[in-house]
């Protein structure tokens, strides 16, 4: 796919807990695996991790789609509704700008709520204002709001639908209608039509215009595409008010004629594209699957590339980090340049502490920065470490001998570019003898046979890491040590297939031991991951590819929750 896009879920509850959404986890990826297949000509797919990708946030803003005042009456007439802040398109109103304001502290995704939407609507059969879930809206979105607010239960295609209009899609049907002739004061298709051409001046043979909803769209809206190629939808009640049957897949033309007052008639055929997301159709009965048109697609692309969704697919710094029981003394530094992190590492290092994890990256333009995490370790005697911070293949390579022949063993490595194709290399090893080996800048062919050597002979991985050379030529560091571990592993995996084996092995009971992300050409990320028997160990958690700031804020949740850390990274891409 050209565009990834992240999605977050957040579970929308009232304050007290009431309201609680009950879409599961499971139930909001398999509706985003159904948006990546409707959106597929537009080549996006939406990203989605079950473990680290969903919160829940009690409150009653979130949840409400507008709020009572206090002097809110239900037993007025239907021309008085009770009192709520309701603001038309495009007003923010006090929800949804809480909604606007949650949704901000995701850069770089698209946030969905889940919610119950409360608010008034009038029921006609009880002649009585009711406070109601979906009361203005089931689920919402729009070409300028940062979010999509969808319903508390499974959304199936209804997310697709909103995300179409959150891409800048809009319905592709007129104005709603449910016979061909006027009934009980509501206007039918006939008269729809003769008062658009008188309107619009068109020839009369144009009048299914009338009911062509993003035809001429862009006229109003600037930044949405002018759709031309989905045909005019009345919407399904027209067609079984005619007695057709709207799931039947040989009854899809509706035929008719209009008479003008000058006696002239014209005859129409309406034959709308069922399968378009942004109808209103039932899009399951006919055993087809939904879709969008080449100009629909062309507009969800300038949103994500020229409009105000460009957001989610430009560049940026992303973190993963995986957790495990432990309280060991964590210390950490994140986004550190070279002149304060050596400084750094060398205080950790004479307080006692000892490394167990560092990487170094690019924020653009060569501006290289620095992580680590350090734990808690002996004073006295200290733990021996040494370091090599930014050298050369060469040179590192006779460092890594070096270390190696004087019974030292690796603990960190990390090659990097500075730009231009300029390889470098970090170091840090401790003393103690482990009968390492170890490859450099090797090819995925090349380093697949060694990696099935290397655990063939009884040896386990202790460092892999892919980086690109330029122009999307990958390779591969790796480092082994004596002992089998049971290792497995994947290599290049896109996300959603890469969560899919974090479960598949988590839920073997197997604990992960290596997993990095990075970019093989123009942002697109891939995975790898190594995996070993989990012996006596207790379960993993996870964060993936997540802003700075939330990152930062869930290691601290972590730690302060006695955990440790087992693998970071930092990662610049979509």
């Amino acid at each position: 796919m050209a565009y990834t896009v992240r999605v977050q879920a957040i579970l929308a509850p009232m304050s007290d807990g009431s309201d609680a959404p009950w879409v599961t986890p499971e139930e909001i990826r398999e509706a985003l695996r159904l948006a990546t297949d409707v959106f597929r000509l537009a080549e996006v797919e939406f990203l989605f991790d079950p473990a680290s990708d969903v919160v829940t946030m009690p409150s009653d803003l979130l949840s409400r789609d507008c709020i009572l005042a206090p002097d809110a009456d239900f037993s007025g007439p239907k021309d008085v509704p009770p009192a709520c802040d309701i603001k038309p398109f495009p007003e923010y109103n006090s929800n949804d700008n809480e909604r606007k304001r949650v949704a901000e502290l995701y850069p770089g995704k698209l946030v969905v709520f889940f919610a119950f939407g409360r608010a008034p609507r009038w029921n006609e059969a009880t002649q009585h204002w009711e406070d109601v879930p979906g009361g203005i809206a089931g689920s919402f979105s729009n070409h300028l709001f940062p979010f999509v607010r969808c319903g508390p239960s499974p959304p199936g295609l209804v997310l697709s639908h909103e995300i179409g209009h959150y891409l800048h899609l809009v319905h592709t049907f007129g104005p709603g209608v449910s016979h061909l002739d006027d009934i009980r004061g509501e206007k039918g298709v006939r008269s729809l039509i003769r008062e658009f051409i008188q309107n619009s001046g068109l020839p009369r043979n144009r009048g299914l215009e009338a009911f062509d909803g993003d035809l001429s769209i862009c006229v109003a809206y600037p930044t949405i595409h002018c759709i031309t190629d989905t045909p005019p939808d009345p919407g399904p009640d027209v067609f079984k008010n005619e007695g057709l049957n709207p799931c039947a897949a040989d009854q899809g033309t509706l035929r008719f004629d209009v008479q003008w007052p000058d006696g002239e008639v014209v005859s129409f055929a309406f034959q709308p594209d069922r399968e378009n997301i942004m109808n209103y159709w039932d899009k399951t009965c006919r055993g087809l699957p939904a879709r969008i048109t080449p100009d629909q697609a062309a507009g969800v692309q300038d949103a994500l590339v020229n409009q105000n969704r460009a957001r989610l697919t430009a560049m940026k710094v992303l973190y993963s980090a995986v957790w495990e029981a432990g309280d060991r003394g964590t210390t950490r530094a994140i986004g550190w340049a070279f002149p304060d992190f050596v400084p750094r590492f060398d205080a950790e290092i004479a307080a006692g502490h000892y490394l167990v994890h560092m990487q170094a990256y690019d924020l653009g333009g060569g501006q290289i920065r620095w992580d680590a995490v350090w734990e808690a370790g002996p004073i006295n005697p200290p733990r021996g470490t040494t370091r090599a911070l930014g050298w050369t293949m060469r040179d590192f390579t006779a460092r890594f001998n070096a270390e190696i022949a004087a019974g030292h063993r690796l603990v960190h490595m990390q090659a990097y570019d500075l730009g231009g194709g300029r390889i470098r290399w970090d170091g840090v090893w401790e003393p103690g003898d482990h009968d390492t080996s170890f490859v450099l800048g090797w090819t995925l062919k090349d380093f697949s046979k060694r990696f099935a050597r290397e655990t063939a002979a009884g040896r386990h991985l202790v460092h892999l890491q892919a980086y690109n050379l330029g122009g999307g030529e990958i390779r591969y560091d790796g480092v082994w040590e004596a002992g089998d571990k049971g290792d497995s592993g994947v290599m290049g995996w896109a996300f959603n297939d890469f969560v899919w084996r974090l479960e598949q092995e988590g839920g073997s009971g197997r604990r992960l031991v290596h997993q990095q992300a990075y970019d093989v050409g123009d942002g697109r990320i891939r995975y790898d991951g190594i995996w070993e028997n989990n012996v006596g160990g207790g379960p993993q958690t996870r964060i993936l590819s997540e802003s700075m700031k939330r990152f930062a804020d869930r290691f601290d949740k972590e730690i302060g929750a006695g955990r440790q850390v087992a693998h970071m990274q930092a990662v610049v891409g979509r």
